[in-house]
């Protein structure tokens, strides 16, 4: 998505990312990877009101599961596992209406 704006001068891909994302009304991170990157990213999303959703593999859960919780506490976020593309569809569907 973030190749679809241009970016100002002298801002670095991250930077660029954050900018968008924080014009949006929704924010979805899959876990499925990069853990802790996406925990700070979602933290973030959600300190700024925005509907987060974070979704991991379903065989990962429980390597995930803790951190999501330990990371993001009590503060108001969906997280759903998924087992398939097709599951990832439907789950996004939902959180979307």
């Amino acid at each position: 998505v973030t190749e679809d704006f241009e970016t100002p001068l002298g801002m670095d891909i991250y930077n660029k990312c954050m900018m968008l994302m924080y014009n949006c009304a929704y924010a979805i991170f899959d876990l499925s990877e990069e853990e802790e990157q996406r925990l700070f990213e979602a933290s973030k999303s959600i300190d700024r009101g925005m509907k987060t959703l974070i979704i991991c593999p379903q065989w990962r859960e429980h390597l995930v599961s803790g951190l999501v919780k330990g990371a993001l506490g009590f503060r108001e976020f969906a997280y759903e596992p998924y087992d398939s593309f097709e599951r990832i569809e439907s789950i996004i569907g939902r959180f979307l209406t």
